[in-house]
């Protein structure tokens, strides 16, 4: 018997884009690719015969999911008609909480007294937020468009994703948004309980802020870069790189970056938290 031959790549994208990036009666954004007659019958991939399907409406589909509501949901997915995909939780907890964005990585322990931590603050607006609330570990984040377009969102461990993006694809724990063919805005992996690394991309905050990852160093819109490594020991610090923004953070944070940075000033203060 010959094996089936896998959904050839475009196919998959444009599936993933007619359908919402999710599955068509919950909008949940972990899927599998359906065929709505077997492929065993019909021996062919096609654009009109798949579909995407949540992993509970998957196994449903066999006996408990009647093939007339999925043909209603085939033709108008729930994502389509929704500005987010389903709110999909992510099973972060404890008091660890470890950001990796490329080479550079920040970590820290949170308690009752020493409750949130942002890896980077950009004009006031904190990025990379965790807090510590009834014993467990919330990450939020906002990652922008270069037009200030909204292309995913975590609040407080639950994740949503624009639907409008071009393109979305998660498969395992790793999720991948493109701008374009060939053009990543954001790769993201996600590692319960506590690690959530920023693989590829760049990230804009509301204002249009870039930060890029660029040869596994974080890029910065001054026109310099560099690794991070910060181990929040200290209590008192709550934020770690923060760019252009007002004086209110003080000694609170790790780094400051502006427009009168030299590179030189840079390379010292990257040594220098190497050293620590």
């Amino acid at each position: 018997m010959s094996e089936r031959p896998a959904i050839p790549e475009p196919l998959k994208r444009e599936i993933r884009q007619r359908d919402g990036f999710g599955c068509v009666l919950c909008g949940c954004p972990l899927y599998v690719y359906e065929h709505f007659e077997e492929f065993s019958k019909v021996k062919e991939h096609t654009l009109g015969n798949i579909y995407l399907l949540c992993d509970t409406h998957h196994r449903e589909k066999e006996h408990l999911l009647p093939l007339e509501k999925i043909e209603t949901a085939r033709k108008s997915p729930r994502n389509r008609k929704a500005e987010f995909t389903h709110l999909h939780p992510l099973h972060y907890f404890g008091d660890k909480c470890v950001l990796k964005i490329g080479s550079s990585t920040f970590r820290s322990v949170l308690s009752e007294l020493n409750n949130s931590f942002s890896a980077i603050v950009v004009e006031n607006e904190e990025i990379f937020n965790f807090r510590f609330e009834d014993g467990h570990i919330l990450f939020t984040t906002k990652i922008y468009d270069p037009d200030g377009n909204l292309v995913v969102h975590i609040l407080d461990n639950q994740l949503l994703i624009k639907t409008e993006n071009w393109d979305v694809e998660f498969i395992k724990n790793r999720l991948t948004i493109r701008h374009a063919p060939s053009e990543i805005a954001v790769e993201i992996a996600f590692d319960p309980p506590s690690n959530i690394t920023f693989l590829r991309g760049t990230f804009y905050s509301s204002n249009g802020y870039p930060i890029q990852i660029k040869n596994e160093k974080l890029l910065f819109n001054h026109g310099i870069d560099g690794t991070f490594v910060c181990e929040d020991h200290d209590t008192s610090r709550k934020y770690c790189i923060v760019v252009n923004s007002d004086r209110r953070f003080g000694d609170r944070c790790m780094v400051e970056i502006d427009n009168r940075v030299t590179q030189e000033y840079w390379d010292w203060l990257t040594k220098k938290n190497k050293q620590n």
